[in-house]
């Protein structure tokens, strides 16, 4: 969810972020993909990763934070899931679930589900991805409470949508493709594509820098970042529960996606809107909040996270990992 922000404390938060070494930037060199889905790279496919323990599914940064209960599952070919408890992340204790997607070997596909036009403008990210068949998902855009359309730039299967903003950076591509384009969506990148969801950039080439509103205090978050080796990570870092996971800002979030390797990034919306979800079958025995094995709980995907607000909210739209198994299923719209 997004409010309305006048450019006026647009300007002083901008100041205070250079106060604090932080550059109101926009991203300058944007990734595009164009590679087909599984092709060798000049040095050939990597194989799959593979640990002892699920802690060094994790990057040696993430692993300092004084992680815990951490789980690492194969999902598809090029797809892993990764959860964890980190203890002192910025000093604060955080529960964090990650999706990792090796773009040159990862047999998958992307797909915005989107509810702002239709009699039923609200779902769960759970709902849209069952439709789906979906092998994973996360909550997708901003959007208004209000006029129920997305706040930033926005355009499924061909369709521009009205929008509250006509800014915005992130994921743009093609139907059937996960070739991407991730960065500043002008007017000819929202052309060019099929796709476009869009949010709050907050690290460019590496750095840290923002063209949002505000940098936000500790709150839960859903992030999409992506690593010059052709990484693409879904993030998502439970917030608001004391004692268990505070959430973080956006500055965080961006030192964060940086500890994964990552150049670039963006948020989506985050508060009691981050979720994320996973294909039920595809987990085999992964805990979801220490609560029990995931793949005994009801329904055909499994909300990973823990949302704020005590369950799922409805959201205006869904950024949705595809794979084999959903071409056997169509949304129903």
């Amino acid at each position: 969810m997004k409010t309305i922000f006048t450019a006026l404390f647009v300007s002083a938060v901008s100041g205070a972020l250079l106060a604090q070494g932080l550059p109101a930037a926009k991203p300058s060199e944007p990734f595009t993909r164009t590679n087909a889905v599984g092709a060798a790279s000049s040095g050939g496919p990597r194989p799959a990763r593979k640990f002892t323990r699920p802690e060094e599914a994790f990057p040696e940064a993430v692993r300092a934070c004084r992680i815990s209960k951490a789980e690492h599952k194969v999902l598809a070919e090029g797809v892993e899931y990764m959860s964890a408890h980190l203890a002192n992340l910025y000093g604060k204790v955080n529960d964090l679930y990650v999706i990792r997607i090796d773009l040159k070997v990862a047999k998958v596909r992307f797909a915005i589900h989107e509810n702002a036009g239709t009699p039923v403008p609200f779902t769960t990210t759970r709902s849209a991805a069952d439709k789906w068949g979906a092998l994973a998902a996360v909550n997708g855009g901003f959007f208004t409470w209000e006029k129920k359309i997305p706040y930033y730039r926005h355009k499924v299967d061909g369709v521009v949508y009205k929008t509250e903003s006509k800014g915005g950076s992130g994921i743009a591509f093609n139907n059937g493709s996960a070739d991407v384009y991730f960065g500043h969506i002008t007017d000819e990148k929202l052309a060019a594509y099929d796709n476009v969801i869009t949010g709050d950039w907050v690290l460019t080439g590496g750095k840290n820098g923002m063209g949002a509103p505000k940098p936000g205090g500790p709150a839960p978050r859903t992030m999409l970042a992506m690593a010059p080796e052709r990484i693409l990570y879904a993030i998502v870092v439970d917030g608001r529960q004391k004692g268990k996971s505070i959430g973080i800002n956006y500055s965080e979030g961006a030192e964060l996606m940086k500890m994964f390797g990552c150049t670039d990034g963006f948020f989506l919306d985050g508060g009691g809107s981050s979720t994320m979800v996973v294909r039920k079958k595809a987990l085999s025995g992964v805990r979801r909040n220490g609560s029990g094995p995931a793949s005994k709980r009801g329904g055909e995907t499994v909300l990973m996270n823990s949302p704020s607000d005590g369950n799922e909210r409805k959201v205006l739209d869904h950024f949705l990992i595809l794979d084999d198994l959903s071409a056997q299923k169509r949304p129903l719209k």
